[in-house]
Order: structure tokens, then sequence, then C-alpha cells
């Protein structure tokens, strides 16, 4: 092969190579291009995203700012023109400018000082919510409009909601229905609060500033007493009404129930249930305090029929109670002897209230019986010993039969503390007490009285001791059951401590 061939061959290879290699590059450079194409627009995106977040956040801003800004007075300029033209500015060459511009092309154009009132909340365009705002030239309508618009609390908090539903910020919105809720509900409560105590203008209030629009204009809360038909027990009723006086809120305690929880619901109506319950018990009481009152009352005039009858058989003469017995020793017996009877009071109900005071006053007249018989004979009764020898009576071994030789007389008698105590007279067999049997019980946790003349010696003593001396007295003797009284009497603190101590000695 010539030279000049092997020059070319050897020419041709090296440009072949150096022609592999420049496509290689270019390979490599066209994929560097794309990946860089793509980080440049991955970067871009992020770029123009925080842009957009940054944007979407300052309108976030200036919409909340527009949705709370109702009643927010500006004073400025108004300019007005004969086509209909209107341009509210602050700036006063701004204002001179504006009706440059307007006479220019129209007639009539003025220049007016003027306020701009914010109505809050216009809309939701493409910048967020707008502020929608109305222009005065009289100041005094201008506070009155700022004054309607005013917003409330409860009102910037739920315009404060409505943005954020608005730019898709549903977390927060949750949060703040959440409460407004609570912000609805406690100042229902506070204004019920308020109303109670008389304050119906401050009640008002409270009421419109917590929540939407609650009350009409003119609407005012009003309280009366109210006689609940079932229970007849009176309450103030706080109700709210309109301006042409027509209620709105019937009864505002009842109402306000809907903003509690089912079982606080069901606490409040059960406090109403023991509510009207305790006072029908209250009723029921009242109507048996007054029963027995009257009972008492009746039996009282019977004792004292009693002693009347008594001082007029004394001062004839003819047959009456010895001398030495004192009109005031038979009152002073009656009435210690009434003192140890049931009281009506106790009663579970007026029936056996009224039987109770009617067995009462048979008692009593069993008693003033065998105090007459015992002191036409010269012997003066207690109580505690006349309500011994009658439980004695009750038995009949326990009666003995005597006959007075100067008259002839026969008396029954029962011996008391070794006393003979005169309980009926004539030949006759024992009388038996008659119990008044009273009503079958209804609760065993609280059984009714007993009206028996047992029942009425217990309350003293079957010694017939009436003082903590007697009973010493007694104990000296040798009564055991005296000595048993009078360590009652210590613990009941009746003793004094010398008597005490007379009790000690006889112990030892």
């Amino acid at each position: 092969m010539s030279r000049g061939m092997v020059s070319f061959l050897t020419g041709l290879g090296g440009g072949y190579l150096k022609a592999d290699q420049q496509r290689s590059q270019n390979e490599r450079q066209a994929k560097q291009d794309a990946q860089n194409t793509q980080l440049h627009d991955a970067r871009m995106l992020e770029i123009t995203a925080a842009q957009n977040a940054r944007t979407e956040e300052s309108n976030f801003k200036a919409a909340n700012i527009a949705a709370q800004s109702g009643g927010r007075q500006e004073t400025g300029y108004q300019v007005t023109d004969n086509a209909g033209s209107s341009a509210f500015t602050k700036d006063a060459d701004a204002a001179a400018m504006l009706g440059d511009m307007a006479a220019a092309k129209n007639t009539g154009v003025d220049t007016l000082a003027a306020t701009r009132v914010s109505t809050g909340a216009q809309g939701a365009t493409m910048a967020g919510t707008v502020a929608g705002n109305k222009v005065f030239t009289d100041p005094t309508q201008a506070a009155s409009f700022a004054q309607d618009n005013a917003m409330s609390s409860w009102m910037k908090m739920k315009s404060r909601q409505d943005v954020a539903d608005q730019f898709g910020k549903m977390d927060l919105s949750d949060d703040i229905r959440g409460k407004l809720q609570k912000l609805e509900s406690e100042g229902a409560f506070k204004a019920f609060a308020l109303a109670q105590n008389g304050d119906y203008a401050g009640a008002a209030k409270m009421y419109q500033d917590t929540g939407s629009s609650r009350l009409p204009k003119g609407a005012t809360f009003t309280g009366a007493e109210v006689e609940d038909p079932t229970t007849k027990l009176k309450r103030n009723v706080i109700s709210v009404i309109g301006a042409d006086g027509a209620p709105i809120v019937q009864d505002l305690d009842k109402a306000l129930r809907s903003y509690l929880s089912p079982t606080e619901q069901y606490t409040m109506n059960s406090g109403d249930r023991k509510e009207v319950q305790d006072g029908r018990k209250t009723d029921i009481a009242e109507k048996r305090a007054d029963i027995a009152a009257r009972a008492q009352e009746a039996n009282e005039r019977k004792i004292d029929g009693m002693l009347a009858h008594l001082g007029s058989k004394s001062g004839s003469g003819g047959g009456g109670i010895a001398g030495s017995v004192a009109l005031k020793d038979r009152r002073e017996y009656l009435s210690d002897f009434s003192g140890a009877l049931p009281d009506p009071k106790n009663a579970q109900d007026p029936k056996e209230a009224i039987a109770i005071a009617t067995s009462n006053q048979n008692i009593l007249a069993q008693a003033d019986s065998v105090f007459s018989t015992n002191a036409k004979l010269g012997i003066v009764l207690t109580a505690p010993q006349a309500a011994a020898a009658m439980t004695l009576a009750q038995t009949p071994s326990n009666i003995k039969r005597v006959r007075d030789n100067n008259t002839g007389a026969v008396y029954e008698s029962v011996t008391v503390n070794g006393t003979s105590v005169i309980v009926g007279i004539g030949s006759m067999k024992p009388t038996e007490k008659k119990e008044v049997v009273a009503p079958p019980k209804t609760d065993a946790k609280a059984p009714k009285p007993g009206v028996t003349m047992t029942g009425v010696a217990s309350k003293f003593n079957a010694a017939g001791y009436t003082t903590v001396q007697s009973t010493i007295d007694g104990a000296v003797r040798g009564d055991k059951n005296a000595l048993a009284l009078l360590k009652v009497m210590i613990t009941r603190g009746e003793t004094t401590p010398g008597q005490r101590q007379q009790i000690s000695d006889l112990t030892k």
C-alpha cells in the first residue's frame, strides 16, 4: 500500500474517533441540560409555591382584618358629580386631584368632608375577603350606623371562622367553632344570671353580644313570679319579649337546657322532679302540723274545762276534792300527764293525728278521774304515780278491793311503791283499758306511736319517781329499779356533783 493511502486511512480513522467522541460528549451534555432544566423547573415551582403561599397568607390576614372591621370609622373627603360618580379618599390633595379630573368631563363636581364606615366582610374575591363600606357626610348618621354595625366578640370570632372556611383552614375553623359554642353557651347562662338579679339591660347586652342576632330590635328581658299549676310552687320566670310585647322566649330557664349535654339535662330534670316532690312533702307536713296544732288546742281546752269544773265543785262544798288539795296541784298534775302522751305532730298522716289526739283526751279524762278520786280521800298523786297505777290496773290480778266501813263504798286499788292508789269505785270487775288502734303501718322504718297506758308509764318509771332526790331515797330503801334509774339520770346529765357523790356512796 502506498504511503499516501496509509496516510489517508490514518486520517480517516482519526476523524471517526473524533466524531465518535464528540457524539458521546453531545449526548452527555444533552442529558445534563435536561437534568438542569428539570432542576430549574422544580426550583421555579418551589419558588412559585412559596410566593403563592405568602400571597395566600397575606390575603388571609387581610381577609381577617376586613371581616372584623364592622363599625370602624375613617374621616376624609367624598368627591361627587352630576354624572353620579362618587369617590372617597382620606387625603386632601387626592380629593382635589379627583375633583379636577371629574370637572374636566362632568359638571356639578362637589367635594365634602365625609366619614366612611366599614360594614365588615363584604364577600370573597380573588384576593380574599374585602370589607364593605358606606360613606356619610352627616357625622351623626355615621356614628349611628357605626354603632349598629359594631361587632361583638362572638361576631368577630364567627367572621374568623368564615374566613378560615374560605381559605380551607379546616382545623382552625373547627377550633373556632368549638369556642363559638362555648362562648354562646356561657353568654346565655350569664345573661340568665343577670336577669335573675334584676339587671335586664345587662342581660340583654350579654345575650346579644354572645350569639348571632339573638334579640330583634327593641326586644327586652323581663321577669315574673309564676305559680306552677301542678305543684302550686312559685318561681321567678325569666322571659324575652319583643318590642310589641309578644314573648320570644317564654321560659329562658328551660330554653337554656338545650346547651347542656344529655347527662346534664337529665340531672336538671331530676332536680325539677325532686323539687316537686319536696314541695308536695312540705305541703303535706304543713297540713299535718295544722291538724296537730288544732288537736293540741282542743286538748288544752279540754284540760281547762276539767279545771273549771273542778273549781266549781270545790267551791260548792258538795263532794269536791278535799280542801287540802289546791287547784294548782291538779293543773300541774294534768300538765305533767299531758306531757307524757304521744304528740299528734309525729303522726304519719292527718287521720292518725286525729286518732292520737282523741286517745290523749280519753286518757287525760281517766287520769283526772283517778286524781279526783284519790284527792277526795286526801291522797295527792303525781303524774308518774297515776300513770303507773293506771298501767298496773290493766292486769286484774294487781287490783285489790277495799270496803269503807263508814260509807259502805268499795274501792279498787293498786299498790305503787308501797302506796295504795284508788283506780275505781264500786264492786265491779277491773275496767279494761281500750286502746286506740292506729292505722296500719306503711313504713317499717317509721313505726307509728302507740297510745297505751303502758307507753305513758314508761315515759316516767314504774316506781313513780319524779325527781333525782326521790329516786336516791328509793335506792337508799333498797329499790333496785331506783338504782338503775339513777345510772340513766347520770348518763343524761340530770344530776348535780353532790347527787353523783350520794349515788357513788350507794354503790360502794
